[in-house]
């Protein structure tokens, strides 16, 4: 397995009862985005996909910075991933590289739609999977890989309580994910977009 794909195991339910009986509500599949309050530049205009979210912290890829595009054949290249099978016009195709956030630049993370899976994909619901190994970018560069792909360097992470107290001052609005938005929505369109939509407090 590339060292690159080193990934956490995709967390429990969106929604578990605590010890004292109350509801706590965790994000895992759903979008948040960035409020009027963010002040860490790093955040600003940002809109991230929640892949987990539970009592231990949370972790999520944003989906909105670009750092280019390229042949998937250059992508996988830069990787150091040699696929056995390949199909010449898979590897022409052109895909973005999306900076997930600042947390470990060696960690590659793959969101994809839920038609493709394999043994490490997980999924958070509205045709949106993720994997955490090089398999799916083997799989794309022999023509048999998702619909959809989307490839992260880094991520975007969470300590226990710290999402939550961020939401509560106002850092973050919460949002509905989904295929459509995920994959289909333009990079440079994502916050307004979302932003549009938001709105829950935890």
């Amino acid at each position: 397995m590339n060292a690159c794909f080193r990934i956490l195991v995709l967390a429990l339910p969106i929604v578990l009862l605590s010890s004292a009986g109350k509801a706590e509500q965790f994000l895992s599949g759903r979008l948040i985005v960035a409020g009027e309050h963010m002040m860490d530049p790093r955040f600003q205009e940002a809109v991230i996909l929640i892949l987990e979210h539970d009592r231990e912290g949370a972790l999520g890829v944003v989906l909105n910075q670009v750092i280019g595009t390229g042949p998937l054949g250059k992508l996988l290249a830069g990787f150091g991933i040699k696929p056995e099978d390949v199909d010449e016009a898979a590897l022409s195709q052109d895909i973005e590289l999306r900076q997930g956030g600042p947390v470990d630049p060696n960690r590659v993370i793959a969101v994809h739609s839920s038609d493709y899976h394999d043994d490490s994909s997980q999924d958070v619901g509205g045709g949106v999977a993720w994997t955490r190994d090089p398999t799916v970018l083997e799989a794309a560069a022999a023509g048999n890989g998702p619909d959809n792909l989307l490839i992260f360097i880094a991520y975007a992470g969470w300590g226990s309580g710290q999402l939550e107290n961020e939401i509560e001052r106002g850092d973050w609005l919460d949002a509905n994910a989904g295929a459509a938005t995920v994959f289909q929505v333009p990079t440079e369109d994502l916050y307004d977009t979302v932003k549009g939509n938001a709105g829950l407090s935890l």
